[in-house]
């Protein structure tokens, strides 16, 4: 990305590789993530693709989940998207803004069972709700991704997620028998 200068902004292709480039970088700075963010949903405020990346790195390097719901509920209405991105962001939303008591429809309605990310935080979402079906359901798609052991899947989200409230969430459920 160092080569790149400048120009990473002129390639959507490029910039979706900005925005893991600087959400996996050792030295992580929160200030820079945003302000690449902010340039790449200016610049691609009509490329349904990079929109959804930016709201899922939104939601899970900053924890602003609010406007990560925005953008994806904007793309997956104006261009009827579904992809892992809506996926993370709804369960994630929903994970942080429903409490134990709540239909949790929203953090279920975009599942994809191929997607570990996605399987972990409805997994949560039902660990959170006590949604025996959908705890039943994740833990088979968990396992079939070889991740049914709860130290696996809080080394995985460890290292895919920066947001410090849905990490906590995640592994204090997680740790739930």
């Amino acid at each position: 990305m160092d080569e790149y200068g400048d120009k990473w902004i002129d390639s959507h292709e490029i910039a979706i590789a900005k925005i893991y480039y600087e959400a996996h970088r050792p030295d992580f700075n929160a200030e820079r993530m945003l302000l690449t963010l902010g340039m790449i949903r200016a610049k691609y405020s009509t490329n349904p693709q990079v929109l959804l990346n930016v709201a899922a790195f939104y939601g899970i390097s900053l924890g602003r989940w609010d406007e990560a719901k925005e953008i994806s509920d904007y793309v997956k209405d104006i261009y009827s998207i579904r992809d892992q991105s809506v996926y993370t962001v709804d369960a994630g939303y929903a994970l942080l803004t429903q409490g134990e008591d709540s239909d949790m429809t929203l953090c279920y309605e975009f599942y994809s069972e191929t997607s570990i990310l996605s399987n972990i935080i409805v997994n949560s979402c039902a660990r959170q709700a006590k949604d025996e079906f959908w705890l039943s359901k994740t833990e088979t798609s968990l396992a079939a991704l070889n991740m049914a052991d709860s130290a696996n899947r809080i080394a995985y989200i460890t290292s895919h997620i920066r947001d410090p409230k849905i990490l906590q969430k995640v592994v204090n459920l997680q740790t739930i028998n």
